[in-house]
């Protein structure tokens, strides 16, 4: 059993599947007037705006302190925040840290960030502090403590 459903046995997680060539991934940090959305609910309502339907979301990516990505964001093609790639301490820094993103064929990938390339075909990304999934195993400094947090995202697909 990979460690992802193995933790997820220990503890209480949800799941949703879907497959992004039917389905659109989509990140967003800002309505059209250029305010933050900070909270789900206000993503939802701002898209029922707009008759479309939110069938999913979580909170992707870390902030700095005004609230704006700490690390890589690209919307729409667009770069809005360059990759972090500096030392530091606390969660964000802790290496390696990993890109979600979604190429403009709607194909998802996830990769530390010492691997990301940006060809200029990439829809959407998001950098996040440490890979909690490392090769298929349990990122070294959380193994023992995952069941300490309370509440965990993450981000993972199958190519099954």
């Amino acid at each position: 059993m990979d460690p992802i459903h193995r933790n997820c046995r220990l503890h209480r997680c949800e799941d949703y599947g879907l497959n992004a060539k039917k389905q659109d991934i989509t990140l967003y940090w800002k309505d059209d007037e250029g305010g933050n959305f900070r909270s789900i609910l206000n993503l939802k309502t701002w898209l029922d705006g707009k008759h479309q339907k939110l069938l999913f979301a979580m909170d992707g990516g870390m902030y700095r302190q005004g609230k704006s990505p700490q690390g890589l964001f690209i919307e729409n093609q667009q770069t809005i925040s360059s990759l972090d790639t500096s030392s530091g301490t606390g969660n964000f820094h802790l290496k390696p840290n990993g890109v979600f993103y979604i190429k403009t064929g709607d194909i998802p990938v996830i990769c530390s960030t010492r691997n990301f390339k940006d060809n200029g075909r990439i829809k959407y990304a998001t950098q996040s502090g440490p890979m909690l999934v490392i090769d298929g195993q349990i990122h070294p400094a959380f193994k023992g403590r995952l069941n300490k947090f309370k509440y965990k995202e993450w981000c993972w697909y199958s190519t099954r």
